[in-house]
């Protein structure tokens, strides 16, 4: 293992009172610490006038004299022994015609502490190809919201588990005994035929649950990845993008394959308002003006005030047309661009070394599973149980990280900009619960992703990130749980 002075910055320093509660966890929080001058040093030659010179990210802070993100990152580091159990989790390995796929959730925080749950979720599931069934991966993220939230989404992701093992893919032509090309000619109408079926049985197990729903439930997402296309299905704010890199071989054009169905979308407004539902804001600023976002309500009452226009529960909202049915598109793949030779990592990205070891209870920040094997791919699902693998991953009934788990690969972080050369992906596929796009917008998602140098790192950066900006412009109160999905294609 690195020893921990070499991951220290020069100068670094940390309250003794706070240095206690670390214990195992210090050297995770001394590695977030870095001083002004050494940041300014370091990077002044591609540091932006929007970079904080203290956290080095672009964020809320970077005009300000001292980076409020540090000492609201450190406490969370302290309190990280009183997350609750399977409060985060990591899935990570290579499917094939992928060059790695990463998932990662991690919960929030709500009025200065860990929130009872983390309410978002994710699955991923492998379609195997033969002479009659076409190959294909399908990534999901689901993001819960009201009391029962954690549970709408648990109770989604594993209806749609169920409902995908259930699906074939059959190509539009016969396909060789034992084709390994992932999508095999599945026509477009398979896919969303597929996806749709999922959506349908999920919303129909969700209705026979025995919990009341009436003002919780889930957002949903899904990808589905073909080798030559990516086909999307969603109902909520959840997001999906595609990066695509230049003709030149330099950079990524970020393209948003989603739409996130808030309330005020015309479509939904129509849809809703035919309903008999109101749409409004109810909080002002100190002027009375309106502020925040736009909530649905019953005609008669400022209930339930839910923020999107499509999710899977909420039978209150349901009665003034919010539905879970989902929306589709396609993204057709451009053909692969060569690289530009020497290419650097252009954003923020992640220098990571792997190791073996038995993880520390009391740091859960970079807590992982990890798994090359294409078997233990088919049936992850993101918190749950214990993973049961004998591989130490996840197995076709494996259901999520434990935070006990003996033999976790941790990541330890040297440094939080890289701007080595890094290997650059043709695609990169960036689905994310809102946890992560309220503040990160689409470009620098990509950007980050792809200087990044593995979907893995990609994945842990994105969560980072969003969790810096939250601690920022809450003052370390309040943070959305965030899960974020990378797929190097």
């Amino acid at each position: 293992m690195v020893p921990p002075a070499a991951l220290r910055p020069a100068g670094a320093s940390i309250e003794p009172r706070i240095a206690e509660q670390l214990g195992s966890s210090a050297d995770a929080a001394l590695r977030r610490l870095m001083t002004a001058g050494e940041a300014v040093q370091a990077f002044q030659s591609t540091r932006t006038l929007q970079d904080c010179h203290l956290c080095r990210y672009s964020c809320q802070a970077s005009s300000a004299a001292s980076c409020p993100a540090v000492e609201h990152l450190q406490l969370w580091d302290a309190e990280a022994y009183l997350k609750p159990a399977f409060y985060d989790s990591t899935w990570s390995g290579r499917p094939p015609t992928t060059a790695g796929l990463t998932v990662v959730s991690r919960g929030g925080r709500c009025a200065g502490h860990w929130k009872p749950q983390n309410q978002d979720s994710f699955l991923l599931h492998a379609f195997e190809a033969s002479s009659t069934a076409a190959a294909a991966i399908v990534v999901g993220v689901f993001d819960g919201h009201g009391v029962q939230g954690a549970a709408a989404a648990r109770a989604v992701r594993e209806a749609m588990l169920t409902a995908l093992e259930g699906c074939t893919l059959p190509p539009a032509a016969p396909a060789a005994a034992g084709a390994a090309a992932l999508g095999g000619a599945v026509s477009q109408e398979v896919a969303e035929s597929c996806l749709l079926q999922t959506f349908s049985f999920a919303e129909q197990r969700l209705g026979e649950a025995e919990q009341d729903f009436s003002k919780s439930g889930a957002t949903a997402a899904l990808c589905m990845l073909l080798g030559d296309r990516i086909v999307a299905a969603w109902a909520g704010d959840s997001r999906a993008v595609v990066g695509v890199r230049g003709s030149s071989g330099k950079g990524y054009q970020a393209h948003q394959l989603t739409a996130d169905h808030k309330p005020e979308s015309p479509s939904e407004l129509a849809r809703i308002a035919a309903a008999g539902g109101r749409v409004d804001r109810v909080a002002t600023d100190a002027q009375g003006n309106p502020m925040g976002p736009y909530r649905i309500f019953v005609p008669d009452q400022w209930v339930p005030g839910l923020a999107v226009a499509r999710a899977f529960g909420d039978t209150l909202a349901s009665t003034v047309g919010v539905t879970a049915i989902p929306e589709f598109a396609v993204f057709p793949l451009p053909p692969p661009v060569a690289p530009a030779a020497h290419v650097a990592a252009p954003h923020a990205g992640f220098h990571l070394e792997q190791q073996q070891g038995k993880a520390a209870a009391a740091d859960h920040r970079a807590d992982s599973l990890s798994s090359s094997s294409w078997d233990e791919f088919p049936r992850a699902r993101g918190r749950g149980s214990k993973a049961t693998s004998k591989f130490g991953g996840f197995s076709k009934a494996a259901r999520g990280t434990s935070a006990q788990q003996p033999q976790d690969k941790r990541l330890q972080v040297e440094a939080l900009f890289s701007t080595a050369s890094a290997p650059q992906p043709s695609h990169i596929l960036v689905l994310a619960t809102d946890g992560l796009w309220e503040f990160v917008s689409n470009q620098r998602a990509v950007d980050i992703a792809a200087g990044a140098g593995s979907a893995e790192a990609a994945a842990h950066a994105l969560v980072e990130v969003a969790q810096r900006e939250w601690a920022v412009k809450y003052r370390g109160r309040n943070c959305d749980d965030c899960t974020v999905a990378v797929a190097y294609l």
